[in-house]
């Protein structure tokens, strides 16, 4: 069940021949027919609820993590 602002809406769109949508997270769930080159992208949110939150709720110490996003900025 899709959540999120468009949770119970419903919208169709066709497309032309060469067409570019974005579509933010806030549409929830969503269905497409045909050929499509589909990109997907998730950024996620580092703190504190997708990365440094359930890191430390695992027990991973503060120290290893500043260790690591000093270590992925430089990548």
């Amino acid at each position: 069940m899709a959540n999120g602002p468009m949770a119970g809406r419903s919208l169709h769109r066709v497309l032309g021949d060469h067409p570019e949508a974005l579509m933010g997270a806030g549409c929830g769930e969503v269905e497409i027919t045909g050929p499509a080159d589909v990109l997907i992208g998730y950024l996620p949110d580092l703190d504190p609820r997708d990365v440094r939150g359930p890191l430390l709720a695992a027990g991973y110490p503060m120290p290893l993590l500043r260790r690591f996003i000093a270590l992925s900025a430089v990548s």
